[in-house]
């Protein structure tokens, strides 16, 4: 994630209509980054660029996410993959500016079967597990952390369901961190015997996982309700560990 002042945009071949003078940063893994305004009442867009004078990647505007784009996956020549985008903060005066990336994503090679991830890519979209903004009550967009971690643990659960119609499989297993992330950010702090404890950011951090137990809440519910069709099928939701307050102070 991008967390930055940008700073004059300079050595551009051109530069886009803008209603105040356009400013640039840089996004991992490079990528340049033009903050403009459409209008005279202040910055409110960030062009991505996959290079400077290059292929415009995404037009941002705060609150939405862009639409996939596909990239180089990695150095293997030929290997695609997608991406998308979105525009956190911007400030009027250009300041502040805060961009979530998402991870690239494969759009094959990570299945056995090997054609089963391009039939699901092409099916369900890109395939990612995890967000850059953690499930913290210290973190200002965390909500969009969670729903960002959530739209990829449903993509595995409907990529299970999908899978079934070309292949049968007997046995599927989806560790979420949807949950285990959030307990590892917010148990603590939500908890009366931490030494730090501390009533409102206790209430913030029960906020925080409790919208994660919703969230895998929702998950099982794909499965269930794919589950439900099926014959002779067992569903187990587990934990692979307790947890408790951590007064250790190094």
């Amino acid at each position: 994630m991008l967390i930055d002042d940008p700073i004059p945009a300079a050595g551009w071949a051109s530069l886009p209509k803008s209603g105040s003078a356009p400013l640039e940063t840089t996004l991992s893994p490079g990528w340049p980054v033009l903050i403009v305004a459409s209008g005279d009442s202040g910055y409110d867009t960030a062009l991505v660029f996959e290079s400077r004078n290059g292929r415009l990647l995404a037009r941002l505007q705060a609150g939405n996410w862009s639409q996939w784009v596909t990239v180089p996956y990695s150095a293997e020549a030929g290997r695609q993959g997608v991406v998308r985008f979105r525009l956190l903060d911007l400030k009027p005066d250009g300041k502040g500016v805060q961009i979530l990336r998402s991870a690239v994503c494969a759009v094959d090679g990570f299945s056995e079967p090997a054609d089963l991830a391009g039939r699901l890519v092409k099916k369900l979209g890109g395939c990612w597990t995890d967000s850059a903004i953690p499930p913290s009550p210290l973190e200002p967009f965390w909500q969009v952390g969670e729903e960002e971690a959530l739209e990829g643990a449903m993509w595995c659960a409907r990529a299970a369901l999908e899978s079934l119609a070309t292949w049968d499989w007997r046995f599927f297993l989806h560790k979420t961190e949807l949950v285990d992330a959030a307990m590892h950010q917010c148990l603590t702090l939500a908890d009366p015997f931490y030494y730090g404890y501390n009533p409102r950011m206790a209430a913030q951090a029960e906020e925080v996982f409790r919208q994660a137990y919703i969230n895998l809440d929702k998950v099982i519910g794909v499965l269930l309700d794919g589950a439900a069709g099926l014959k002779d099928t067992v569903l187990i939701v587990a934990s692979d560990h307790g947890g408790g307050v951590n007064n250790t102070v190094c």
